[in-house]
């Protein structure tokens, strides 16, 4: 019988798998592991520790990936690149599951592995060679685990040994090394390869401090409080979180990371403010921003995916959030709307190189080019916010990347373009932001600091 978080995860994996090899139209096919892992894990009727199983072993893989092929280099004859997807999917999950996953017997990986190649119509023809790999691994458990995580070659470039190390592709791990220097490159990697927390921001017109922390501690959580935000919490152990969860069912909280919630909260709107939330997707940040303006003023919620738009519309009547309206559009033409704003937010599309931890295949799945091409729409989105920013009005620029070309120099161009925008140091926002704030006063979240994704934010203000 064919072990089903097993299955899961090999289909999964080997979906992503031919989406990283086989572009379409000459473009990567951009595989979300969230969205595929959902769909298959509810096609194998997988709930519980079997679905958390086949989560490890998805996500695990994938941040693994290329170390997990510098060893299967050194124990298979045919390097890596020549074996088909479906032998490859298979010996790194199995090897995954030696090195890592601590709880699993490395005789019960090499045996399970094997009968799912029998069953592969693809990989049945190499079950033996599959099966003859594996064992030569097990072999020797004990020096496996550190070739995984220590692949370092001495001779190669800090590129090249900080790609290795952490399992990065060649050319993100070198462009973190020239833009931000190796120790620092070392240290966004490692961040990048960890677990990230679970951030859970109390819907603050809902429910108070005293009876929500009351309602966490009998839901079996754990938890502290957020450093830079007063009504959000790092859950440090529990139940997993779903949308089946009391808290989320009942609107009482919203799962959103810390340092999105850092860049959220550098806008500031009051009650009564006329405020444009921009790339809203499903409005995480909206529900935010309507909190703090106490479901008083008006908020303009504009995203170019209708999907996104509906999941906004379920998630505000979740949280009893009213005073917002909702529009589909292109954020860098000009907007279906005829006023300017007291307050503009943009989420900007980006490669979301800051979410690796969260979102692995965003290491294969994406390209130089694609960082520029990013840049290109970046450039017309804020362009265009500003036009419909009002004299004096505050507009928060934000990406989840750490790339210059979708940070800093988006910022830079428009201050050089755009006299009558100026850029507030967000200290002056909220000192205790100082530990996460680059020279030029922009906040800048490298991974894993303080628990939180990377981020980059930059709040301008127009003349009067």
């Amino acid at each position: 019988m064919i072990d089903k978080s097993r299955q899961t995860a090999f289909l999964v994996l080997l979906d992503f798998e031919k989406g990283v090899t086989k572009p379409v139209d000459g473009k990567t096919n951009s595989v979300r592991l969230d969205t595929r892992f959902q769909t298959v894990a509810r096609s194998q009727k997988l709930t519980g520790r079997d679905k958390a199983f086949a989560s490890e072993l998805v996500y695990g893989v994938t941040r693994w990936r290329r170390s997990l092929d510098l060893v299967i280099s050194r124990y298979s004859r045919t390097p890596p690149k020549k074996l088909t997807r479906q032998v490859l999917v298979l010996l790194r999950m199995a090897l995954y599951q030696m090195t890592v996953m601590e709880k699993v017997w490395a005789h019960a990986a090499v045996n399970e592995t094997v009968n799912l190649a029998k069953k592969d119509h693809k990989a049945k023809h190499f079950a033996r060679f599959i099966n003859g790999t594996l064992r030569a691994m097990a072999r020797e458990l004990e020096p496996l685990l550190q070739m995984v995580r220590a692949t370092k070659i001495t001779k190669s470039g800090a590129g090249e040994i900080v790609g290795n190390e952490y399992s990065l592709p060649g050319w993100l791990a070198q462009r973190w090394v020239k833009n931000f220097g190796e120790q620092k490159a070392l240290e966004f990697a490692e961040g990048s390869n960890c677990k990230a927390p679970l951030f859970l921001r109390m819907n603050r017109l809902a429910t108070e401090k005293a009876a929500f922390e009351e309602k966490l501690r009998n839901s079996g959580y754990t938890f502290e409080p957020f450093r830079f935000c007063d009504d959000a919490y790092t859950i440090t152990d529990g139940p997993p979180f779903t949308p089946d969860s009391p808290l989320f069912k009942r609107g009482l909280t919203q799962p959103q990371d810390g340092s999105s919630i850092v860049a959220a909260s550098l806008l500031s709107p009051k009650p009564g403010d006329t405020v444009a939330d921009i790339c809203c997707g499903k409005g995480i940040k909206t529900g935010f921003f309507l909190e703090r303006m106490e479901n008083r003023g008006t908020l303009f919620a504009m995203d170019s995916s209708f999907p996104g738009l509906k999941e906004l519309s379920i998630n505000m009547s979740r949280l009893g959030h009213k005073a917002h309206r909702a529009v589909m559009g292109d954020a860098g033409r000009p907007w279906p709307v005829n006023r300017r704003f007291d307050h503009i937010f943009i989420d900007a599309p980006c490669s979301s190189t800051g979410v690796i931890r969260r979102h692995p295949e965003i290491k294969w799945n994406r390209t130089e080019e694609f960082i520029h091409k990013m840049a290109d729409i970046q450039k017309k989105i804020v362009t265009t916010a500003i036009d419909y920013l009002a004299p004096s009005g505050r507009m928060v620029y934000s990406v989840c990347s750490l790339e210059p070309e979708e940070g800093i120099d988006r910022v830079e161009e428009a201050l050089e373009t755009h006299k009558d925008i100026t850029r507030m140091d967000i200290r002056e926002i909220n000192p205790a932001l100082a530990d996460i704030t680059n020279r030029s006063g922009d906040l800048f979240v490298q991974p894993g600091a303080f628990g939180m994704d990377g981020f980059f934010s930059s709040a301008l203000v127009k003349a009067g």
